[in-house]
């Protein structure tokens, strides 16, 4: 029997082979390892602009938007969540992100293909193996092959890879929660302000009315020798006055209606329809005292930036692992055989087995530099984390302190406008007595009317800060919760959380 030993150069070889494959190994190894980006988020106890009161009396029940208690306003709401096109943009990011969880799935699996192949190919004259006289040195090939190939993940680049895409998917979930409260936002937002705007606009329009009285009153007292000229012209420039208000304010009426079909996704031609005649606006919910920042943990905008945050520390993992050495098993089934007719013959069988070790050397320092802008993203990543919260910080207390504000500032201007108002009614009366000029009847109503547009804007911007509070705050808060005493934050509806988040 013939001596199988390898020669001992040969061995001297493979041993100093593994020695260093063992060292690259190992120094990959240590390259690789770094320790995570460090979150800290530190959040007060409680928001700048709180209240002090001591319970929530009417606060608001999921789903949040229905603090307003107006049927009109939820319909719409309904409506834009079924058909607005942002919202259809988000579903669809959401099923894209599913869909991407496949391939990284199957990348963890042993990789099949099947192959046919056939062949034409000339050997050389001066071939190792010397052809008989005559032969032809045209060689014709046909096989099929079953191909098996196999990456152990003992670095976990793959399950890095995996377990980024899952986040991607778990951040376009909570973006499309974003889309849904911002869209929320919007309706009611619209929905107020196009009532504000409906109140400005019949403000007006009795003012107006109001003045064509006066200006008829002055004219007859005029042809009676009781009022000037000044008067009249005084009267005429007052009337047209309030009346050239009134297109600009048609227009900017028709020009919120048609906002609010657009987030509602209906037609423009229904713009009109959408809010009922007889509605008005409705009174703002209360807020309750000692709102926590803990309230902002559960906003989907910061749950979608956690997302990004981990799926940018998975990919700097893998990137991370890309540097150590790649070991792989491969194996082949097939048939080969220069005549198609013999190719199914037992005598045409092949197979390979291998196991394959791979460490990068000159594409080593470029994985290197990939590494580096990997984990410069993940750093951003965080960054963009932080901001979003200190956003988020300073979105509430702007809406607790403006609603707070506005609140007091509309007070202040209803009172104002009952005391305007009796001041009107006084002037008309001495003015129709004769006590007075018409001077001081158009004063007092120029005053009243200003008074009364300042009130009808007040109150559409606490609306707004309230609107904005509900969006800042993720959804409002948990009523009983803070009846209890509790500090509980609900899931926001449809918000992937626990088994739900991990599936």
């Amino acid at each position: 029997m013939p001596d199988r030993s390898l020669p001992s150069n040969t061995r001297r070889l493979l041993g100093t082979g593994l020695l260093l494959a063992l060292v690259m190994l190992l120094a990959g190894c240590a390259g690789a390892r770094r320790e995570p980006v460090p979150i800290d988020l530190a959040l007060p106890a409680e928001h700048r602009g709180a209240t002090s009161s001591e319970a929530l009396r009417n606060g608001a029940e999921l789903p949040w938007w229905k603090a307003w208690r107006d049927p009109a306003l939820v319909r719409l709401i309904g409506l834009a969540l079924e058909r607005n096109r942002d919202m259809q943009i988000a579903v669809a990011r959401i099923e894209e992100t599913r869909a991407l969880i496949g391939p990284t799935l199957y990348a963890e699996l042993p990789r099949l293909s099947v192959g046919a192949d056939i062949g034409r190919e000339r050997q050389p004259q001066n071939y190792r193996f010397v052809l008989p006289e005559g032969a032809s040195r045209d060689l014709r090939l046909y096989g099929t092959s079953i191909n098996a190939s196999y990456e152990l993940d003992l670095w976990g680049r793959l399950r890095s890879l995996e377990a980024a895409v899952r986040a991607d998917y778990l951040a376009s979930r909570f973006a499309r929660e974003t889309v849904a409260i911002t869209l929320v936002g919007d309706v009611a937002q619209a929905y107020f302000d196009i009532l504000a705007a409906r109140q400005q606009l019949a403000l007006t329009r009795s003012t107006l009315d109001s003045r064509r009285g006066f200006l008829d009153l002055t004219r007859r007292r005029f042809d009676g020798g009781r009022a000037s000229a000044v008067e009249v012209a005084r009267a005429e420039g007052a009337l047209l006055g309030v009346q050239a208000r009134i297109p600009g304010l048609e227009q900017q009426l028709a020009q919120l209606e048609n906002r609010l079909a657009l987030l509602v996704g209906a037609g423009a031609g229904d713009a009109g329809a959408l809010v009922p005649v007889d509605a008005r606006l409705p009174a703002p919910p209360e807020v309750p005292a000692g709102l926590p920042s803990s309230l902002l943990e559960r906003r989907p905008d910061l749950l979608a930036a956690q997302q990004e945050l981990e799926a940018a520390s998975f990919r700097s993992a893998a990137q991370r692992a890309a540097l150590l050495p790649t070991i792989s098993l491969t194996a082949s089934l097939g048939l080969q055989s220069r005549s198609l007719g013999d190719l199914l013959s037992g005598s045409a069988t092949t197979y390979a087995l291998g196991a394959g070790i791979l460490q990068p050397l000159i594409d080593a320092s470029r994985n290197k530099f990939l590494a580096q802008a990997q984990e410069a993203r993940e750093r951003q990543a965080l960054v963009r984390y932080q901001r979003a919260a200190e956003q988020a910080l300073r979105e509430v207390s702007d809406s607790l302190i403006a609603r707070s504000r506005q609140a007091e500032l509309g007070d202040t201007l209803a009172a104002q406008a009952k005391a305007l108002a009796r001041a009107a009614t006084l002037a008309q009366v001495r003015f129709e007595a004769g006590l007075a000029a018409y001077f001081e009847v158009l004063d007092a109503q120029t005053e009243l009317l200003a008074v009364q547009l300042a009130e009808n804007d007040a109150r559409r911007a606490l609306l707004a800060a309230s609107v904005g509070l509900y969006k800042s705050l993720g959804g409002g808060w948990d009523p009983a919760a803070f009846a209890a005493g509790g500090q509980a934050t609900p899931p926001v509806a449809g918000a992937p959380t626990g088994a739900a988040a991990a599936r």
